[in-house]
């Protein structure tokens, strides 16, 4: 028997979960017709509320352009939510 690692075993209760959004159910009625515990419902459902889903990690070149020419070294600021803020000097191809 194989194990299921962590990353399987919180995917798996991600998807039940939404299953049970969809399905109009209480959390008891959903329980007894997908022979689930109830506590281990809503263990999970505490659990994952505060986690959120992994994103889609996406990279998008960036050019830096003057008058339609390329420029050489850009400084570039860049604000996060939560005060985060990253500078880059001197960028370059």
């Amino acid at each position: 028997m194989s194990r299921t690692t962590d990353s399987e075993l919180v995917e798996a209760w991600r998807e039940t979960l939404r299953e049970f959004e969809a399905s109009g159910l209480s959390q008891r009625a959903f329980c007894e017709a997908e022979d689930l515990s109830l506590s281990t419902f809503g263990y999970w459902r505490r659990k994952l509320e505060g986690m959120r889903e992994p994103q889609e990690v996406r990279f998008y070149p960036l050019d830096f352009l003057k008058g339609g020419q390329e420029v050489e070294g850009v400084n570039l600021v860049v604000e996060l939510p939560g005060g985060v803020v990253m500078r880059f000097s001197g960028l370059a191809r």
